[in-house]
């Protein structure tokens, strides 16, 4: 596992407390960052990086200083293992689809799909801050294939149910991974 930084912007505390869920997913060895502490030089000396920034005004990334800060290490983030992650109190998570098609436009290549929570991270929401925690700290190889694999799912998920994408990695050999997939359907779904 190469050096992880989590860089997150919080209003309220959710999103911090979604940081601190994804810093305890990548084994608690991440480095946790505000964006008046981050810089692209910084951004050159990890391997993985995790972003979080809550939904704001009409559903965007806070303008003041996070954004700011995204704009300015996103040229810096290609060949990277990169996360996002973020809360909301209203609508339905089009500012993470925004900020998420904006990255893979840049070239960024996402681990997994964002996560998002309604309000403070909890139950479902708490456990896959931790698994994008587990995704970011995947070695190069990995997280190149786990991207893979979830943007295959994501097509599907997309295609008539609503739900989350999920991977299981698997190390089969040294220089080799398996993987595995699906999508968990909300309740109610069939």
């Amino acid at each position: 596992m190469g050096k992880i930084a989590i860089v997150y912007w919080s209003g309220t505390g959710n999103t911090e407390a979604m940081a601190n869920l994804v810093a305890e997913g990548a084994g608690g060895s991440a480095d946790l960052f505000t964006p008046d502490q981050f810089s692209p030089d910084q951004a050159a000396g990890y391997s993985a990086l995790a972003f979080g920034c809550p939904s704001m005004g009409a559903e965007q990334l806070e303008e003041a200083e996070f954004e700011p800060m995204f704009e300015s290490v996103k040229p810096s983030l290609g060949g990277k293992t990169i996360g996002l992650f973020g809360s909301y109190g209203w609508g339905d998570g089009e500012w993470m689809r925004t900020w998420a098609a904006d990255c893979e436009d840049a070239g960024c290549s996402l681990v997994c799909e964002p996560v998002i929570a309604c309000g403070a991270p909890e139950g479902d929401a708490a456990d896959a801050c931790r698994e994008l925690g587990k995704a970011v700290g995947l070695s190069p190889k990995k997280a190149t294939l786990a991207a893979h694999v979830l943007r295959k799912l994501g097509a599907i998920s997309q295609q008539g149910k609503r739900g989350n994408a999920f991977l299981y990695v698997q190390a089969t050999a040294p220089d080799t991974a398996a993987a595995t997939g699906g999508c968990i359907l909300e309740k109610g779904d069939t």
